[in-house]
């Protein structure tokens, strides 16, 4: 049996909500850690991914507002979530950095994960 990508992961739960940082983080770490990967790494490499295949948008949540993006490229967002967690000193917890917004393709990514489950692979947290 096969486990889903962090990534996969993230875009699934992101269409029912948002995912905070810690969500990502604790999904990455689990991903990572049994495989001999170091989190942070893998972590830059997921959020990388996600952003630049255009499934997440990054933000911070506001009141009545609600989730609202960043609005900086690929490169900006990746340096400011590690200098905002870097900033921290500590585990990351629910608002701390940013959160994960699923895009039209992320949304689109996830019903097709969780319309059309395989059985052979598992997720992640279900480990």
């Amino acid at each position: 049996m096969t486990t889903h990508t962090p990534q996969e992961e993230i875009v699934a739960r992101a269409q029912a909500d948002w995912v905070h940082f810690p969500e990502a983080h604790w999904l990455v770490h689990k991903w990572a850690s049994g495989r001999g990967l170091d989190t942070r790494q893998e972590l830059v490499r997921v959020l990388r991914s996600l952003i630049s295949q255009g499934l997440v948008q990054v933000g911070t949540v506001r009141g009545e507002d609600g989730f609202v993006p960043w609005g900086i490229d690929e490169t900006a967002t990746i340096q400011r979530i590690l200098e905002e967690w870097d900033v921290l000193g500590r585990a990351p917890v629910p608002g701390d950095v940013c959160w994960l917004a699923n895009t039209p393709a992320g949304d689109a990514l996830a019903e097709d994960l969780l319309s059309r489950p395989d059985p052979n692979k598992r997720w992640i947290s279900d480990r």
